[in-house]
């Protein structure tokens, strides 16, 4: 597969990361089809209609720390609006509201085994939450043997160091803790 914005093949790079999708992949395109389709009514090649140009917002989380992530949107219906860069809203800031507000102490907005997460999280969910960490294990093994319809020719690592989540107790590594 080719990444359309530097026209790289990131399936066939040696020991690579996985390029950073979900946000764009997972979450914004999918809801733009729903609104574009299910809410709106249109069918598939149909024509914009001139009161839908740049008429819908999509309002996304991201917090003041990933301003740089913020983009203007392609599609030619919607418009991003990032309301906690706005705000100036922090990680932190938006961890303590979700404590104050509703009780739930989060750790992390992404998905446990998100390549993005820095060395140190593997081994601290490793040693507070066992029970996601052997998930985790689980996940990066079933990575690990190849699938035969799979287009990916190399080995994807979740892990920062290029090594199996389950080799983290080799490896030393010196974590940084709030206290």
């Amino acid at each position: 597969m080719v990444d359309k914005t530097t026209g790289e093949n990131y399936l066939q790079k040696k020991g690579a990361m996985p390029r950073r999708a979900c946000t764009l992949e997972y979450k914004i395109y999918i809801m733009q089809k729903y609104i574009k389709y299910e809410v709106l009514g249109y069918r598939k090649y149909q024509r914009l209609l001139p009161e839908d140009a740049k008429a819908h917002e999509v309002h996304i989380g991201f917090s003041a720390e990933e301003s740089k992530r913020c983009k203007e949107n392609p599609h030619p219906m919607f418009v991003n609006v990032f309301p906690l860069v706005k705000m100036n809203l922090t990680r932190a800031d938006n961890y303590a509201y979700c404590l104050e507000t509703w009780g739930l102490d989060t750790k992390a907005s992404a998905c446990i085994f998100c390549p993005f997460h820095s060395n140190s999280y593997f081994m601290l969910l490793k040693e507070k939450q066992p029970h996601l960490y052997e998930m985790l294990v689980a996940f990066d093994d079933m990575l690990g043997e190849r699938q035969p319809m799979s287009k990916i020719i190399n080995q994807i690592f979740l892990f920062q160091s290029h090594v199996n989540v389950s080799a983290i107790s080799s490896l030393k590594i010196v974590m940084i803790r709030n206290t």
